[in-house]
């Protein structure tokens, strides 16, 4: 890929940060253990849960995620500001 069309997409991918955040919430994953503890793709998991923020998983570590039976992978959104 050249450096123009590297650019490119990550302006495109910053508008679409923005734009989530602008809009008052930031498209992400919260994954929990069915037990008590699971690790995988380098993260621990409890049944608490963990989110993540769309991008900061790779595709392949979300991938594992959601085949693994047991661990729970929801796709949801969050608050873009703190409360």
């Amino acid at each position: 890929m050249s450096t123009a069309a590297t650019s490119k997409k990550t302006i495109k991918q910053n508008e679409t940060k923005a734009q989530d955040v602008a809009g008052g919430e930031i498209e992400g994953v919260y994954v929990r253990s069915i037990s008590e503890r699971r690790c995988r793709a380098g993260f621990c998991f409890d049944r608490d849960g963990q989110g993540f923020a769309k991008g900061v998983l790779t595709d392949a570590q979300l991938a594992v995620l959601e085949a693994d039976p047991l661990l729970k992978v929801e796709h949801c959104t969050f608050p873009a500001e703190s409360e």
